[in-house]
């Protein structure tokens, strides 16, 4: 994935902007340090997303991190280590955090090289109450 920045290029889009995709456009703006943000479902179909990365990695990178967290959640049941509720990944190129939005959708931002900082986690937060807001889901 070739980083591109805020500063170098526009957000990168291969289909039409969703209320979900403002969602995410106006948490990239509220923390720089997000190259891009997808919001999909349990299948690891997307929803909506807000990229400066390409479309396509973007959306498949999501998906994928889809199936990493819901692996460690059940391995996390099964070891009765409690409830996952954030997972990080860490490469040597980006960082990449994934929330849950209740039980069936999940928002994934993927970051530069530094990790996730104590404020994009708090933002993230609000757009996962944000996006399942939009969505119509039960609070949880």
């Amino acid at each position: 994935m070739n980083a591109a920045t805020p500063a170098q290029n526009p957000p990168l889009r291969d289909m039409r902007e969703s209320a979900f995709g403002a969602i995410l456009s106006a948490l990239v703006q509220r923390c720089p340090n997000v190259l891009a943000a997808v919001f999909f479902d349990r299948e690891g179909e997307t929803i909506d997303y807000f990229s400066y990365l390409d479309p396509y990695s973007t959306r498949l990178l999501a998906a994928h991190s889809g199936i990493v967290f819901n692996s460690a959640e059940y391995r996390m049941n099964w070891l009765g280590g409690g409830k996952l509720f954030c997972t990080e990944i860490s490469t040597n190129t980006h960082g990449i955090v994934i929330l849950p939005v209740r039980s069936e959708f999940y928002l994934t931002a993927i970051v530069g090289r530094e990790a996730a900082d104590g404020h994009t986690i708090d933002e993230l937060l609000i757009a996962v109450e944000e996006l399942a807001t939009e969505a119509g889901l039960p609070s949880g």
